[in-house]
């Protein structure tokens, strides 16, 4: 099975509830580089995951930083939720703003797929203007909607993202 078949058969046809993490350090987020479920370019989000049945959206967040980039997160607040529609994909996102604790940033994984179908290429810390001349099609909308990081970290509600 390739990736992209494993990614929907992962992923795809159901809506999936997933936390993510703004960490944001020295005027730049971290951000993950994953490929893209049609292969012509690169999907870039910040790390988190889907949250499973019986678990803490705390717990699930600093289990998704740990597997993913090699960081311990403390969770600080809520700060919006986004839909993502890119059929076969199917997601509510909620966003919250963490700090680092501890650990070193490293490249990880997703224990979802297969050690052959990872889908994390790479991680990159960006400016709020490097991440905005990235393509709409390949990373969320809602970083458009800020001239700085204060004005990121200030949205409410919600955000929708469709393909």
């Amino acid at each position: 099975m390739n990736t992209q078949e494993a990614i929907v058969q992962t992923f795809g046809n159901q809506l999936r509830l997933r936390v993510c993490g703004l960490l944001i350090q020295n005027d730049r987020c971290l951000m993950i580089q994953h490929k893209s479920i049609n292969e012509s370019q690169a999907f870039f989000s910040p790390p988190g995951g889907g949250l499973k049945y019986g678990e803490t959206i705390e717990s699930r967040l600093k289990a998704e930083f740990l597997e993913e980039t090699g960081l311990e997160i403390e969770v600080e607040k809520f700060l919006f939720f986004n839909e993502f529609l890119a059929p076969p994909l199917h997601a509510i996102e909620l966003f919250y703003q963490v700090k680092q604790q501890s650990g070193e940033l490293s490249k990880g994984f997703d224990p979802e797929l297969a050690t052959d179908n990872q889908i994390i290429e790479e991680l990159h810390l960006f400016s709020l203007l490097e991440i905005q001349k990235i393509s709409v099609n390949s990373r969320h909308q809602f970083f458009d909607f800020g001239a700085n990081w204060e004005d990121i970290l200030s949205l409410q509600g919600h955000f929708k993202k469709d393909f």
